[in-house]
């Protein structure tokens, strides 16, 4: 979605709200492993976590960028 120039804002969000939802998804899971252990397991998984999570937030902010700046310019 991000590099198709044919997207639009709507496509943006609902794709934002799909990986929004495995974020979710998998952030819970994270939670279960650190929970259940092992501790070897559990520490892998939340440093993983904190990486994506940084992930999550530029994917944040590069959507708030592309709705205030709207759909690709013509070429």
């Amino acid at each position: 979605m991000v590099t198709n120039e044919q997207s639009t804002p709507d496509q943006w969000r609902a794709a934002f709200a799909e990986v929004h939802e495995a974020w979710t998804q998998f952030s819970t899971s994270v939670a279960a492993v650190a929970v259940a252990g092992p501790a070897s397991a559990a520490e892998v998984a939340v440093g993983l976590r904190a990486m994506i999570y940084d992930w999550e937030k530029a994917r944040i902010d590069w959507l708030a960028a592309a709705l205030r700046e709207g759909p690709w310019p013509s070429r």
